[in-house]
């Protein structure tokens, strides 16, 4: 039986080198199906199946499936580790990344709570279980709601860290637009689930800063059209009849971002605003920073003294040394 299925979703010629980094997995046991609706991919490889349409799960012989981006090089273990360390947990999927923050414990959505929004949320990221996949709606919706359906039906899932790098790809103009209705998704999402009530303030947070985050990245050129969008829905939401519950305990940053948005007069207005916000937002940061010296100081201070307060002779060998 095949161990993973690598899908790739190639719409431009980028991909030959991530194509190469999966057919050089350590992991023997692979296929590669490359979705190419633009008669892009030219290989001979049979270990290689190219379709056409987006129906890709049907074809899929592998345990487990791995989404990968054009673009993203993998190292010629990192299949391998995962797969094995999936497979021996029994996990619906398996979150790759370089950082250490949830390592060694298997979570479900209700423990990790509100630190699941600190998580990566492309699929090109995980390794998931092809049973588990093909009982999820959304297979091929955004990666953001996909996101949320595998986390909140995953029965386990865990992170490892293969020091393996991530292409970030920049999205186009109708790509950060669509992030608008895409996050208002995500709210009827946790609706559906019946997580909204423990959940309100954190994701009117989230989506305040990933929209933030998207209005940053929009062209100079374009960014008066991506805050009119923006004015229509946050003034679209302030007539909701739940917006109290969602913005009560908003961060002030996020929120100071919202009100800009809607109280402005017009874009030049708007403009005039964020400089007091990102101000605010620079602020905020310096703040976080002190913040974290000033914990590392109080640390430091109090491992001195109980170094000069010891009587333990190993302990005060060194400082004796000092003062001869």
């Amino acid at each position: 039986m095949v161990s993973v299925s690598v899908i790739m979703a190639v719409s431009k010629d980028n991909y030959s080198e991530s194509l190469k980094s999966a057919l050089n997995q350590t992991l023997a046991d692979i296929e590669v199906i490359c979705i190419d609706d633009n008669d892009i991919v030219n290989v001979t490889d049979s270990a290689v199946k190219v379709i056409k349409k987006d129906d890709s799960i049907d074809e899929v012989k592998g345990e487990y499936i791995y989404f990968l981006n054009p673009g993203d090089v993998l190292n010629k273990d990192t299949l391998e580790k995962a797969f094995r360390q999936a497979k021996g947990e029994g996990l619906d999927f398996i979150q790759i990344t370089d950082e250490d923050t949830f390592i060694g414990e298997t979570y479900q959505f209700l423990k990790l709570r509100g630190k699941t929004f600190q998580m990566d949320m492309t699929r090109y990221t995980k390794l998931i279980r092809t049973d588990f996949i093909k009982k999820l709606n959304n297979i091929n919706s955004n990666d953001y709601l996909f996101f949320w359906e595998c986390v909140f039906n995953a029965r386990k899932f865990a992170f490892i860290n293969l020091n393996q790098k991530f292409n970030k790809d920049k999205k186009d103009f109708d790509e950060l637009a669509s992030l608008i209705n895409v996050s208002n998704e995500v709210f009827t999402k946790f609706k559906d689930y019946d997580h909204i009530g423990k959940f309100k303030f954190i994701i009117f947070d989230w989506r305040l800063e990933l929209l933030y985050d998207a209005y940053v990245n929009v062209t100079e050129e374009r960014k008066e059209e991506y805050y009119n969008l923006l004015k229509e829905d946050f003034t679209q939401m302030i007539y909701h009849w739940r917006f109290t519950d969602f913005a009560y305990d908003a961060n002030p940053i996020n929120y100071l971002f919202f009100k800009d948005v809607v109280y402005s007069k017009d874009f030049e207005d708007f403009k005039r605003l964020m400089v007091q916000y990102e101000l605010e937002l620079d602020s905020e940061e310096v703040k976080k920073e002190n913040e974290i010296i000033e914990k590392n100081i109080s640390i430091l201070e109090r491992e001195n003294s109980l170094i000069t307060n010891s009587t333990s002779w190993k302990v005060t060998k060194p400082l004796r040394k000092l003062n001869k």
